[in-house]
This record gives C-alpha cells, sequence and structure tokens, in this order.
C-alpha cells in the first residue's frame, strides 16, 4: 500500500475499506491499482496495490508475498524479494546450455507444432492398450502398464541412436533376458520368515512391472489387494488370471454363500446317526416334555448337525436329586486329584512304579523345596 496517488498507472477509486495496521491504528483505502517499480532486470509491475491517505511510507505484506511464491531476504537493512519461478526458470535454462540442448516452446492449444512428443505418447498409448487387451486386464493398472512400456521402449533400438539403446547411453549397460509378458500369471515365493509350517510356499500373482531400482519385479495378488517386490518368481507366460468362482459375468469379485456349502456338505451324511428310543428313556419324566417328545417322533431322520450347548440348556430341564440313578455321567474316569488316587491300591501302584522308575534312571534329584517357592505338579 501507498500514500503517493501519482505512482499508479491505474486505479479504481470505487473500492473504499478500512483496516488496522499493526500498532492499532485505522486506515482507509480509497482505491486499488497497478504500480510500476523499478529492479535490477528492469521495471516490474506489482497489482492490487492500496491507496490510502496520510501514507508517509509504502508499505509491503511479507506474507502475502510468501504465498504467491516469492523469495524474501533481510540483509543490510535492505530486504530483497525474488520471484522463486523466475529462478527455477533460470536455473533449468542454465542446466540446457550446459548439456548443449536447444529449449524450444510451442504455442498453445497446437500439440501438431511438438510432433515428436506427441508420436511418442501415441506409441505409448497404443503398446499400452494393446498389453492390457491381450491379458484382458482393467484400466486399474494403466499406470503399471505405460511405465512398464517406457521401461521396455529404453531398453530397444531408436533411429536416433546408433547401434546403443537409451539404457545403454544413461546407464552403460543394457540386457533384455529379463523380459516377460505383461499381465501374464506368475507364482512369487513366500519367505521362510513370512508363513508358517503347513503354508503355502508360494501365492498365485500377476505380473505388473519391473523395478528400475533394484533385481526384482512388481506383482500384484488380486486376493489380497496387495503389491509384492520379489525376485523369486516362477512365471507361466501362456497363462492369465482367470478364475470364474472369484468373479461374476461381469468381471467384479463374488462371495462364496456359506448357507448354500453347509446345506450341500449335510446332505451327503450318512444316516449313521439316528435316535433309537430306549425303555429307560420311556418310563422318565423327561418324556413328558413336549420338546423331547418331539425328539422322540423324530427318531428315524439322521441328525444333520451339532446341537449348540444354549440349544441343548433350552430343551432340558433340570434333573432332581431321585432321578440321578437312571442316568450315568461318569464311567471309570480317571481321579484329577492326589487325595482321591490315593483311595485306590491300582494307584497307588502306578504312583509307586513311576517314582521307582524316576529314581532309577536319575531323572531328578529329591531336595526339599525353596523357601517361599510353589512346587509345579505333574500328573
Amino acid at each position: 500500500m501507498t500514500g503517493n496517488k501519482d505512482l499508479f498507472v491505474n486505479i479504481e477509486d470505487s473500492l473504499k475499506k478500512e483496516f488496522y495496521t499493526g500498532d492499532d491504528k485505522r486506515l482507509t483505502m480509497h482505491g486499488i491499482g497497478d504500480v510500476f517499480v523499478k529492479t535490477r532486470n528492469g521495471e516490474k509491475k506489482i497489482p492490487n496495490v492500496y491507496y490510502v491517505t496520510g501514507l508517509k511510507h509504502n508499505l509491503l505484506s511479507v506474507g502475502q508475498l510468501l504465498i504467491k511464491g516469492h523469495d524474501i531476504h533481510f540483509k543490510n537493512r535492505s530486504c530483497e524479494i525474488r520471484d522463486s519461478n523466475d529462478i527455477l526458470l533460470g536455473k533449468f535454462e542454465k542446466f540446457l546450455q550446459d548439456h548443449s540442448i536447444h529449449h524450444q516452446h510451442t504455442v498453445r492449444y497446437t500439440p501438431q507444432q511438438n510432433g515428436v512428443a506427441e508420436r511418442k505418447n501415441r506409441t505409448l498409448l497404443e503398446m499400452a492398450r494393446s498389453m492390457m487387451t491381450s491379458k484382458n486386464l482393467s484400466d486399474i493398472f494403466w499406470v503399471e502398464v505405460v511405465a512398464c512400456v517406457a521401461y521396455i521402449l529404453n531398453c530397444t533400438h531408436t533411429s536416433s541412436l546408433e547401434n546403443i539403446t537409451p539404457s545403454e547411453v544413461w546407464s552403460k549397460f543394457n540386457t533384455v533376458k529379463h523380459f516377460k509378458t505383461f499381465g501374464c500369471l506368475a507364482y512369487s515365493h513366500i519367505l521362510d520368515q513370512r508363513r508358517t509350517k503347513l503354508d503355502n510356499k508360494s501365492e498365485k500373482v500377476i505380473f505388473i512391472g519391473y523395478i528400475e531400482t533394484s533385481k526384482a519385479y512388481k506383482l500384484y495378488n488380486p486376493k489380497t489387494k496387495k503389491v509384492i517386490l520379489s525376485r523369486d518368481v516362477v512365471f507361466d507366460e501362456n497363462k492369465t488370471w482367470d478364475e470364474p468362482s472369484d468373479k461374476d459375468k461381469n468381471g467384479r469379485p463374488i462371495l462364496n454363500n456359506d448357507e448354500d456349502q453347509e446345506e450341500t456338505d449335510d446332505e451327503n451324511i450318512t444316516e449313521s446317526l439316528i435316535i433309537t428310543p430306549t425303555t429307560t428313556i420311556q418310563n422318565n419324566p423327561l418324556t413328558q416334555d413336549p420338546s423331547m417328545s418331539s425328539a422322540s417322533c423324530s427318531s428315524r431322520t439322521p441328525v444333520k448337525k451339532t446341537k449348540t450347548l444354549t440349544s441343548i440348556y433350552e430343551n432340558t430341564r433340570r434333573l432332581d436329586f431321585d432321578e440321578f440313578v437312571d442316568f450315568v455321567f461318569f464311567v471309570d474316569a480317571d481321579p484329577i486329584r492326589y487325595e482321591d488316587a490315593c483311595k485306590e491300591k491300582r494307584w497307588r501302584d502306578i504312583i509307586d512304579d513311576e517314582i521307582e522308575s524316576i529314581m532309577r534312571n536319575n531323572t531328578w534329584d529329591l531336595v526339599h523345596p525353596p523357601k517361599y517357592q510353589k512346587p509345579i505338579g505333574v500328573k
């Protein structure tokens, strides 16, 4: 902003605005316009300058200059303002001159003036379209296929270079032994650190490109939706990713219906589990329960599924003490406590034989337990 109206080359007097400076002083703007200032490289226009009457010094907003991309330096009681775009353009022009590159410009909306680049873009597009169509790949891989096409073209001969490829000019090395068919089926080795003993040693993936910074292939797993970088890969270049069970007619992934699968499996179960009524159960009060009578009526039908614990509690009732005589819950069960085992001679003999075997083989030393330590029991 400035208070000198003679500096403006054009001004709009109809705009008025009030604002406050850093020292809480109220100022009134009576117009806005453009001002030309002298720089080392000639005159430069500063747009949107406020005209404030009574202002004795010209003021610049450092924040607005930084937002617009200017480079500001304060040194020796002076302020140097440089356009960052001009700095980058100057460095780029110097780079082109140092490498003997002639920088040419084209008119806007006239791609025909840039024939070399446009023809190369057409080559990239046609190769990418052909590679994706041959392997029936989705358009989501367009970035990977274009990068792969550019990598292949850099490793092949061109008319502008004689008996040498662009890759050899850049890195002094070129080889095509590692080339594979884009989009083909591949099997990537899974490292031992990333799998268990029963897991598969490889995973089925799609080949989607090369890695220029390392000797590895870029792979994609459609099931996990992840990109894999690996060097231990086996390729099947004649096959593509085609799993009908995972896709519908439009190529979209589908989910298997677990309920239908369970019903199919249930139909194959043989009639081996059949409830046969017995005299004891028929005379038992449990048969008076409606839920139990329904089970007896369907005794000739095979049991297709195992009952859940919740279903058992809902369809049965608690037994009285007198009814326990009709049921046997445990038959010949092993004792789980030392006090119960010592009551029978058979278990005492087994304990003695085990201790005698331990002492004979010097398996352990019999010592007193450490103080404040709880011994560990064994069966």
